[in-house]
């Protein structure tokens, strides 16, 4: 059954020159209508949780899993659909394969080879792949298979969409212009290295030969009138997440306009901040940093505590300042690669200039009511400063969601050196630690251990452990609880 914890997604139609907008599908709580294409005229394809199953399915087909993507070519002859598969199999052979485990009684997950698990899943054999079918629509205008499904990658130990990125959020597959040529990323057979590595390629299909080639690098987007022309983007360092993507070939968009506006009777009940100010400081090396002041929505006529976010949005009653430090992207790739093996140094010298500066420039700010807060990288850094009394000193308390603690085996030198576990008899001040149990990325004893050395040392703290949640929190009832608790707590530090 769908899930009721949840929320609802329904499918809107404008008339880009009226601007008169039709709903669609009628709203039912826990079901998502979503991924329409149009196909012919007035028709659309479109998922859906809403049959008795609960899983997302289109046209009466018996499947093994949810479908999570989907693609039409514009001649609605062929469609292709990502479900969760097993390589060399049928659909109707994986189907029997996971009734047979569901009856087996035993549970255990057999690895010979990473990823073992990975984001917020365990990795246990099964690959996410496109599948193409022909399409016919008779007379009814209803649209038939009239082929079996074909998995383009059969035999490929691979995924496309890759993880995590893909898993139909990001459709990385797509039909050229005329509806013969299909273009996937993928890795091909893919090693130990994807662990570590962020290459990708791009593969295209001749629907009408089957044959596969390798084509170039990553995301993969035909022209809308030119099989041969492919656009796509790349990184250059393989193993770099934060490497820049380089757009090989692009059309430029001229103008954006707004065409809905479903939220401005909500978002007319919703106090909002002043105006949002960028400001600019002299940081570490000398070099010229940004940063981000949202006043409090009551304005800057008294004195407002002080929310310094490594990286984030505004609070209730508070100041919020944010300072995109050293490594952060956007202010060019050097700036961006400068953070490596620099992790405790250059951000941690840009936080604490941007901070003193913050408190010179906007005088309403009360500097003795400060807090300080954010997850991942950020949650390591509030780890840092904690260690740190020149800076943990100018904060009443800490909020930290998914922090890493822990050092690596690769160049231990200097992750040794930036080990906040290292400083944590210098931990002093008041911090709630967040984590989730299916954080495969940043695992949940990383805020176990600073939680257990928070207590150990007398300091008063807090966790919140979300068991069901991966690297974000995503429950929407548990996304209420995660906001109140750290407004609670930020409270309860300040006056």
């Amino acid at each position: 059954m769908p899930d009721l914890n949840g929320s609802t997604t329904t499918l809107h139609w404008i008339d880009l020159a009226t601007n008169k907008t039709i709903q669609l599908t009628r709203p039912f709580w826990g079901i998502h209508d979503h991924q329409f294409y149009w196909i012919i005229n007035n028709t659309i394809l479109f998922l859906s949780n809403r049959a008795s199953s609960g899983l997302y399915q289109l046209f009466p087909l018996n499947l093994p899993d949810n479908v999570l993507a989907m693609r039409i070519n514009r001649q609605a002859i062929r469609f292709a659909f990502s479900c969760q598969v097993y390589t060399n199999l049928s659909i109707q052979q994986i189907a029997d394969r996971q009734a047979v485990e569901k009856t087996s009684g035993s549970l255990v997950y057999k690895f010979d080879k990473l990823f073992l698990r990975h984001w917020d899943e365990y990795v246990r054999g099964s690959r996410h792949h496109p599948l193409i079918v022909s399409i016919e629509r008779n007379a009814n205008g209803i649209f038939y298979f009239i082929s079996e499904p074909k998995d383009v990658l059969f035999s490929i130990d691979s995924d496309s969409s890759t993880r995590p990125s893909g898993y139909g959020k990001k459709t990385q597959w797509l039909f050229s212009a005329s509806g013969n040529k299909f273009a996937f990323t993928s890795r091909y057979d893919e090693k130990n290295e994807a662990v570590w590595s962020t290459n990708l390629d791009i593969f295209t299909v001749d629907l009408t030969t089957s044959d596969l080639q390798p084509m170039c690098i990553t995301c993969p987007s035909y022209s809308p009138t030119d099989d041969q022309v492919l656009v796509y983007r790349l990184q250059s360092v393989l193993d770099y997440e934060s490497d820049q993507f380089k757009v090989k070939l692009y059309n430029v968009i001229t103008s954006l306009r707004a065409v809905t506006n479903h939220n401005t009777n909500l978002l007319s009940k919703v106090r909002k901040s002043t105006q949002v100010e960028t400001f600019n400081f002299t940081g570490a090396k000398n070099k010229t940093v940004w940063g981000w002041h949202v006043p409090p929505a009551n304005g800057t006529a008294q004195k407002a505590s002080l929310v310094f976010l490594i990286h984030g949005g505004s609070q209730n009653r508070y100041a919020i300042i944010v300072i995109n430090f050293h490594g952060s992207n956007s202010y060019g790739q050097k700036f961006t690669d400068s953070i490596t093996g620099q992790y405790g140094t250059l951000p941690y010298d840009d936080l604490k200039l941007g901070l003193s500066t913050v408190l010179t420039r906007y005088k309403y700010i009360d500097g003795n009511q400060a807090v300080a807060l954010d997850a991942s990288y950020g949650g390591y850094m509030i780890n840092w400063i904690a260690g740190h009394p020149e800076m943990s000193q100018r904060f009443k308390a800490f909020i930290c969601h998914a922090d890493v603690t822990i050092t690596s085996y690769e160049n231990p030198e200097a992750f040794e050196k930036f080990n906040p576990i290292s400083h944590v008899a210098n931990w002093s001040q008041p911090m709630l630690t967040i984590h989730g149990g299916r954080d495969y990325r940043v695992l949940d004893t990383q805020g176990i251990s600073a939680f257990t050395a928070l207590q150990r040392g007398g300091i008063p703290s807090r966790m919140l452990y979300f068991p069901k949640e991966n690297h974000s929190i995503l429950n929407s009832f548990n996304s209420m609880i995660w906001y109140q608790e750290v407004l609670d707590w930020m409270n309860k530090w300040t006056t």
